[in-house]
């Protein structure tokens, strides 16, 4: 029954949106362009900027379950992370890709290597890591609306291969 439901439920979600849109080139360069830009500002742990690439009524749920909802609870997380375990950390966009819900709305999915980040005794860690997002063209600027960066769960009984 509850497959029934969940069938049910990803029928009227594909429903209410119509076929993705066709890949806008043009859109996921100017995307690109504002990850690097926020690729950036974390590598100079500018809080600020980095929430000022989030709607204002943005939501994020950050690797270690954390959410903050509206930029300034974003710009707070991020202060409090560059201030301790993220303050030596340097972070790198790789293989995004889009999937276009209107041509002012897309969705994306990378990979993201972040290292430096400090484990509490101090020493240094990698973690590579998946993010989720979606982001929206307000005026000319596209901003994010949702972000989840996330570590992917080992299988089973299998060690994780994601943090070092």
């Amino acid at each position: 029954m509850r497959s029934i439901r969940m069938l049910f439920a990803a029928a009227v979600l594909l429903a209410a949106f119509p076929a993705s849109a066709s890949r806008d080139l043009a859109g996921e360069k100017a995307i690109m362009k504002r990850m690097q830009e926020f690729q950036v500002a974390w590598n100079q742990h500018d809080a600020k900027l980095m929430a000022g690439f989030m709607a204002e009524d943005s939501t994020l749920i950050n690797p270690m379950g954390r959410v903050a909802t509206g930029r300034s609870q974003i710009e707070t997380l991020f202060t409090e992370e560059h201030a301790t375990f993220m303050k030596e950390s340097q972070f790198t966009f790789r293989d995004t890709k889009f999937n276009w819900v209107r041509p002012d709305l897309a969705m994306f999915d990378t990979e993201i290597d972040l290292v430096n980040m400090k484990k509490p005794d101090g020493s240094s860690m990698t973690l590579g890591h998946h993010m989720f997002g979606v982001m929206a063209k307000q005026g000319k600027t596209w901003v994010a609306l949702a972000v989840r960066p996330y570590v992917f769960s080992p299988k089973p009984g299998a060690a994780p291969t994601t943090a070092q």
